[in-house]
């Protein structure tokens, strides 16, 4: 994320630009506004969005704009019906992921549906908030920086995510594994 001249949060993407002198080319970048419009006119009730969002420590106004991001993060994007994932609030290099393009916290969120151990009640549903903290979890353990963050009400941690295999024998093997892990055993 990077903030234009205006001090609104825009998010880049592989197709974003910056002039020769250094300043954002807009219209390659999407602003917070725009996506809190689309969000808000969607019909759907409840909406998740992941941000793999980093700030480089290079960046000399880092803090300023830090404070920023996360304001206008949580004040124009999060409410009652929208939810968002940030990939890390602590200003961290930007070069710390794990896989092509994600970062650690996303490369997590991926690992705990796909394999379904971000189930951590063993029930059978992943719930937003075990989908959350299991990636916060994993990430943390790899580079302590980073503080992935959960905007939204209270009441959308219980957001049943995706179904999680409840007897598959490998699973069970990896969530014993996590257990004793996180115990320090």
């Amino acid at each position: 994320g990077v903030l234009d001249r205006q001090g609104t949060l825009c998010l880049s993407a592989t197709s974003s630009r910056k002039n020769p002198q250094g300043k954002i080319i807009r219209s390659t970048f999407v602003s917070t506004d725009f996506l809190g419009a689309v969000m808000r006119d969607s019909p759907s009730r409840q909406q998740v969005v992941i941000l793999d969002i980093g700030l480089s420590e290079d960046d000399p106004l880092h803090s300023v704009a830090r404070k920023k991001h996360l304001e206008a993060v949580r004040d124009q994007l999060s409410s009652a019906e929208h939810t968002i994932l940030v990939s890390s609030t602590a200003i961290h290099h930007t070069n710390v992921q794990k896989g092509n393009f994600q970062s650690l916290y996303t490369f997590y969120l991926v690992e705990g549906l796909e394999t379904g151990i971000a189930d951590a009640r063993g029930n059978g549903i992943i719930t937003l908030g075990e989908w959350h903290n299991y990636a916060k979890y994993k990430a943390q353990l790899i580079s302590p920086a980073l503080r992935p963050a959960l905007y939204g009400e209270l009441d959308q941690v219980q957001l049943p995510i995706a179904q999680a295999p409840l007897n598959d024998p490998k699973l069970q093997y990896r969530r014993e594994v996590e257990y004793f892990s996180r115990n320090g055993q």
